[in-house]
């Protein structure tokens, strides 16, 4: 099937008189060098002029519950230190973007994005669009009552996977996609998320299978089989040439609320005087009302989250300040204890055969890999010479959405393409352009077809307002790609 071309690339920016750089309107894209077409402009204007309420109430309820603030014996999710950054950075630019207040706990933001050197858009500062789908839940539960719940949460299904099926016509793929990702899992005694990652990993990573998350599953398996559930997994050495992976173990550690409520921080302050693990002393904190003070599971940190007294800047001051480590946790016993389960878990890792395993993940995402392989094949045989111009005699390739990639030097870094890192760059940069280029064009006929988008999730949309089925068939035939768009639970 032969895809259609969109417009050519358009230059946003201008020279003034003094021959000075500057920009032509306020769609900022992240490499200067780079060009954005007309439908990621139209796409931009669109979102941009989108006013989104938030509950930051509900914001501040999930960073306090991502930080591991659980209790005694709960299992502890190995990507919550993660997922509590993203959510700190997210909550923190959506309240200085926010304008004004519709309620006790609701703020307006505008949302702000900007251009990638795949075609996709992205939220400046993270936002609700780089975190996770439990997030967006809770933060946009006041957007459903203040407009009586007409909020949908549409996603691509299969995206990519869907993208290199139809690019190829591989049918051993198209077998393996339509077989369930729990039956996947099953075969490979895993569990689904890592099956995901597993399969996205090889994706994006030019169909070389990687074994990481599945090393990481056991070690995790092996440690809370002995009741341990905060781990955390590390490359010893990560510029060097050593690639071993070492296993570092901490005992689940319960939290403690240090302080609350009316309790003003102006100087240095001595809190929990009836803590067991005994008084600590933390940096003054300058004009807040502290929500609580905390001590975060897993870490020698301790988290202050505080509000100001209008209830506005809400992580505004967030400040993290070290601990003391527990003497109780010092104990030598425990301690000697940990260091034999180390060594042992070390063992069972040695005695597994990681290279027959990765033989067998590589045979069994042969279709994944052999599509891969066509693609790419099909990506080179449509590069092109720049003919004229400061970049003449450069190969590049062009996606669907009309954005360029020169195959001599990574745009990011800088440095030259490696025969592996330019096949996986340009696998991405095909089929996130795709992806890409399905979302923006459903976006631009928001319109037409009387929906309001609100919020780009790169491979879905969130809107007000269901997206009719002849929005998505003309999309489809303007773009020649078919796909499935589904409404999904926040």
């Amino acid at each position: 099937m032969k895809l259609n071309r969109l417009p050519q690339t358009i230059n946003i920016f201008t020279r003034t008189t003094k021959g000075k750089r500057r920009e032509g309107n306020d769609i900022r894209d992240r490499n200067r060098n780079l060009l954005v077409t007309p439908l990621e402009e139209k796409a931009i204007t669109a979102l941009s002029s989108a006013s989104i309420p938030w509950d930051h109430g509900a914001a501040m309820k999930c960073l306090i519950d991502l930080a591991g603030w659980k209790q005694l014996h709960q299992p502890f999710q190995a990507r919550a230190q993660k997922r509590f950054r993203q959510v700190r950075a997210a909550i923190t630019s959506m309240v200085n973007g926010s304008k004004k207040t519709t309620g006790t706990d609701i703020l307006n933001y505008s949302p702000r994005y900007r251009s990638t050197i795949t075609g996709r858009i992205s939220e400046k500062g993270g936002n609700i669009q780089a975190t996770w789908a439990g997030f967006r839940r809770a933060v946009l539960s006041g957007f459903m009552v203040e407009n009586g719940g007409d909020l949908y949460n549409y996603d691509i299904v299969k995206s990519q996977c869907t993208n290199i099926s139809v690019s190829t016509g591989f049918k051993p793929l198209q077998a393996f996609l339509k077989i369930k990702n729990s039956t996947h899992a099953q075969r490979l005694r895993t569990d689904e998320g890592t099956f995901k990652r597993l399969l996205y990993g090889t994706i994006f990573n030019g169909g070389k299978v990687q074994t990481a998350p599945a090393q990481d599953q056991f070690k995790v398996e092996q440690a809370r089989d002995h009741g341990i559930y905060t781990i955390r997994v590390r490359k010893a050495n990560p510029t060097g040439r050593s690639r071993k992976r070492t296993i570092h173990i901490r005992l689940h550690r319960p939290c403690s609320v240090l302080g609350s409520g009316s309790l003003t921080l102006t100087g240095t302050k001595n809190l929990a005087e009836d803590n067991a693990d005994g008084p600590r002393r933390v940096r003054p904190l300058r004009g807040a009302l502290p929500l609580g003070i905390h001590t975060c599971t897993g870490t020698k940190r301790l988290f202050c989250i505080k509000t100001s007294v209008d209830g506005k800047n809400v992580l505004r001051n967030l400040g993290m300040m070290p601990v003391p480590t527990p003497s109780s946790y010092a104990d030598p016993d425990k301690q000697r204890k940990l260091n034999d389960l180390r060594v042992q878990i070390s063992r069972k890792m040695r005695k597994a055969d990681w290279h027959l395993f990765c033989h067998g993940l590589g045979m069994y995402f042969l279709p994944v890999t052999g599509a891969l392989d066509i693609l790419y094949e099909k990506i080179m045989a449509g590069a092109e010479i720049q003919k004229s111009g400061r970049n003449s005699g450069r190969s590049f390739i062009k996606n669907l959405l009309g954005r360029t990639l020169y195959l001599d030097i990574h745009p990011r870094t800088g440095k030259p393409f490696t025969p592996h890192t330019r096949k996986k760059t340009a696998l991405a940069f095909d089929v996130q352009g795709k992806e890409a280029a399905i979302i923006h064009s459903i976006t631009v006929r928001g319109k037409k077809y009387r929906f309001e988008p609100l919020l780009n999730l790169h491979d879905g949309l969130i809107t007000r307002g269901p997206i009719p089925q002849a929005c998505i068939d003309e999309v489809i035939e303007d773009l020649g790609i078919p796909f499935e768009l589904i409404p999904k639970p926040l």
